[in-house]
């Protein structure tokens, strides 16, 4: 668990000649003179080249190095602690800090990686324009849309998005009109830098629960903007789906998925709720399985019920009765669990019942984990 989440940004540029643009030395090293009004330089001394040993680099070679998209670079702050790494590969620039983002500390910190964003974009001139970019949370969990969802522009789940108006206004017109006047949610800023606009959805990344609440608004907001669609494995109705590795019929389930040990029994859910083909204390029993008669180990149990309404009614019962999922079978021949695992908001968005919590990496709902997300990332 952690309750100083690290945060993380990347920026993508669209130029005409891609090859020769980024691999322009001096727009490499105007990119690097720019992180210095934000408050972060790079330390010579604390540099690698293709994995290699660190090592001392000068400027002039380490612009060559991230002209040629190789370079790993490390970042001191103005505390003197390292900071961050920041690595360039082509067209795409991404930075994690590594230490958190504390109190007032934090805006600043922020405050500077937008800057150096902007002046990144302006330091290409007119050979290239802003795509988008995020600034996004590395170490946060909150309750997530469920199904979560994507889109070739958002990155869902962020702190700050960087996007390119003009590049917006060719490619995705619609976002285009979202990003220059779409109103926003209260908490949230829109602030124009050259071709660049920054929605920021959280002033102090300090506070990680008003961080959790910044990312939250931004997803309803996005949502509510484009035509984002369930990231794959979901469907619009926010059920998750399971794909069995290979199911036969073996007592006492009526299918047995052996390589991931998983039971699943059929029952039926009767108008009244009640079940036909089981009760509730032989599938309690069938939950607390842990071998099979031959010694096959049991990891999970699992219901099959004909259509969705049904595994809606009773799968906060089955879950009670150590029941892992109740499952239906879509038109696909598809098996659809309607409860995953996670902290999930209800299917639309709207949040979820108390307070955000920072807690440890989810995934991809929220952001920051695994950054668990959509976006354009390269």
């Amino acid at each position: 668990m952690t309750d100083s989440p690290r945060i993380g940004m990347n920026l993508a540029l669209a130029a005409a000649d891609d090859v020769a643009w980024h691999r322009d030395q001096r727009l490499a090293a105007r990119l690097l003179d720019a992180l210095e009004p934000g408050g972060l330089w790079f330390d010579f001394a604390l540099m690698s080249l293709d994995n290699e040993d660190d090592e001392p680099l000068d400027r002039a070679r380490l612009a060559r190095a991230a002209a040629d998209g190789v370079a790993a670079i490390a970042l001191r702050s103005a505390s003197g602690q390292a900071a961050a790494s920041i690595t360039t590969h082509g067209i795409l620039v991404n930075l994690r800090l590594r230490t958190p983002p504390l109190g007032r500390r934090g805006k600043r910190i922020l405050d500077g990686i937008i800057a150096w964003a902007g002046a990144a974009a302006g330091a290409a001139g007119d050979r290239a324009r802003v795509e988008s970019g995020a600034v996004y949370p590395i170490d946060v969990s909150y309750p997530a849309r469920r199904p979560p969802l994507e889109h070739p522009l958002v990155r869902f789940g962020t702190l700050v998005d960087l996007l390119g108006l003009d590049w917006s206004r060719q490619s995705l017109p619609r976002a285009a009109q979202a990003i220059a006047s779409a109103p926003l949610p209260a908490g949230a800023t829109r602030t124009r830098d050259g071709d660049m606009v920054v929605l920021r959805w959280v002033d102090d990344p300090g506070d990680p629960a008003e961080l959790a609440r910044g990312c939250m608004r931004q997803e309803d907001w996005w949502a509510a903007q484009v035509d984002a669609r369930p990231r794959p494995g979901w469907n619009a109705a926010g059920d998750r789906c399971i794909v069995p590795t290979g199911l036969e019929p073996r007592a006492p389930f009526t299918l047995f998925d052996a390589a991931e040990g998983v039971g699943y029994r059929a029952v039926v859910v009767m108008p009244d709720g009640a079940l036909d083909g089981a009760t509730w204390q032989e599938l309690a029993q069938l939950a607390a399985m842990r071998r099979l008669d031959d010694g096959t180990p049991v990891n999970r149990v699992r219901l099959v019920v004909p259509v969705r309404d049904s595994a809606i009614a009773i799968a906060e019962r089955a879950r009670e009765r150590g029941i892992d999922a109740v499952v239906y079978r879509g038109d696909d021949d598809v098996l659809w669990n309607v409860m995953p695992e996670g902290e999930w908001r209800p299917p639309g968005g709207g949040e979820a019942p108390g307070s955000p919590r920072p807690t440890s990496p989810r995934g991809r709902a929220g952001g920051g984990g695994k950054r668990g997300g959509g976006g354009r990332r390269r």
